[in-house]
């Protein structure tokens, strides 16, 4: 191999250049680790989290890797997931409250992602397939026990997005170049998971983000939140009664 393709091939700050151009990305001084910035806690999120899964170091896995470099991590591969979609804002509100009394690493809220044609989801998380068919097993009872029958549940592998762009999660494989870049990030960032609680405040804001999606998209069922009445004033009407209407 040349010095060029070496260096080519070794050249982490070129494969996160946009990350570092945007500001997101730094190399600390003290330590030369590449590290990311201050991170907050964004109240305009869709989900509400359950409890985070103390496994999962997603800022650094998804944002950066798959997102950024167009890898899955080699963790990701263990990565299932309990995904329930809720048919209406009723049903996930109630759905919400069996979550919390499970404590399950989870969160649950409003699909915005153009790419899935749900209005509802909730996602709990596993590290591993016999960890899956175990939490699949724990979320069932608690629905047949809870919830309205026919609740849609499923238990996949990973992100959707990863399915996306890579097909078939059954034929998933780390790829040596992906191995090697893996392999460089880790031994030359800190980036470390952080898990938190969101306080009630959020929890507030995201609560009324899920009514006010289910009333745009004509989930009726958003109204008994609000004693049977709309959630805007109607407009004053002139027309004379259709007939038969």
């Amino acid at each position: 191999m040349s010095y060029w393709k070496e260096l080519e091939k070794n050249d982490l700050i070129s494969l996160l250049k946009p990350l570092f151009d945007n500001g997101r990305l730094y190399v600390d001084y003290n330590d030369c680790k590449i590290k990311l910035r201050q991170r907050v806690m964004a109240p305009n999120v869709p989900w509400i989290f359950i409890k985070p899964a103390p496994w999962a170091n997603c800022d650094l896995w998804h944002q950066v890797y798959f997102k950024q470099l167009g890898t899955i991590h080699s963790a990701c591969f263990e990565c299932f997931k309990v995904v329930l979609r809720p048919r209406t804002v009723k049903e996930l509100f109630r759905l919400y409250n069996v979550m919390q009394d499970l404590n399950l690493p989870s969160k649950c809220g409003v699909e915005l992602r153009d790419y899935v044609g749900e209005l509802y989801g909730a996602y709990f998380y596993c590290q591993g397939l016999e960890h899956g068919k175990e939490v699949f097993g724990i979320v069932k009872e608690a629905l047949d026990k809870n919830m309205e029958p026919g609740l849609p549940i499923i238990l996949k592998r990973g992100c959707t997005e990863f399915e996306l762009l890579h097909g078939d999660s059954r034929q998933y494989e780390q790829k040596d170049r992906d191995k090697h870049v893996e392999k460089m990030l880790e031994e030359n960032s800190d980036i470390p998971i952080i898990a938190f609680e969101q306080p009630e405040i959020i929890k507030t804001f995201i609560k009324r983000m899920w009514l006010a999606w289910a009333y745009k998209n004509n989930d009726k069922t958003c109204l008994e939140f609000n004693d049977g009445n709309d959630f805007v004033e109607q407009p004053v009407t002139y027309h004379e009664p259709i007939e038969g209407a």
